[in-house]
């Protein structure tokens, strides 16, 4: 009896695993910031549908004087929390013109940003135990932005990503950008 209920149990609980895989859920998000690249990719995945949202800045709305005064204060602070702030303003005031495409389960797109997503907590670890030591005058930043299952919104910042200095990040974002130029007649992005 005590074996069959142990049995029912391991099978039940991989099935549970398995399902729970399949119908895995998030949102990856990939802004740039700076003058090199002007646009964001919205990568959302769930149950119903997979989706790619690319967004190009069109344009930026003048500063309140209250949020001039806090971007002041937040690039003198020059800490992580300053940084994520700072980013959430910058946002808030851009504007942007978007394209959407809805994915088929076949593309190969996918299977690409699903191992990206599973590794994305030793992608995080490898880059805190070897921060980039590049120094660079004239690049953009890139944040990638991950939920998952609706929770757990973590962020990665990237400066200047290579295929050399990173490359998992760099190939991500070049595949996805190519996937949606090769799929969208007329491209916002370049």
């Amino acid at each position: 009896m005590h074996k069959n209920t142990c049995l029912l149990f391991l099978i039940i609980l991989t099935f549970i695993s398995a399902y729970s895989q399949e119908n895995e859920s998030y949102d990856l998000q990939i802004s740039f910031l700076g003058m090199a690249k002007n646009h964001k990719i919205d990568y959302l995945k769930n149950h119903e549908k997979i989706l790619l949202i690319v967004k190009k800045q069109t344009s930026i709305r003048k500063f309140s004087k209250v949020d001039s005064v806090k971007l002041i204060r937040l690039l003198q602070a020059k800490t992580s929390d300053s940084k994520k702030e700072l980013v959430k303003i910058l946002e808030d005031y851009k504007e942007y013109k978007s394209d959407t495409l809805v994915l088929k389960q076949d593309d190969l797109i996918i299977n690409k940003v699903d191992t990206f997503v599973r590794n994305w907590n030793k992608i995080k670890k490898d880059l805190d135990m070897n921060p980039d030591k590049r120094i660079i005058i004239d690049g953009y930043t890139v944040k990638l932005s991950l939920a998952q299952n609706h929770q757990n919104h973590e962020i990665i910042f990237v400066r200047a990503p290579t295929k050399k200095s990173h490359s998992k990040i760099y190939t991500l974002i070049s595949d996805l950008e190519n996937y949606y130029k090769n799929e969208i007649k007329n491209p916002i992005i370049d």
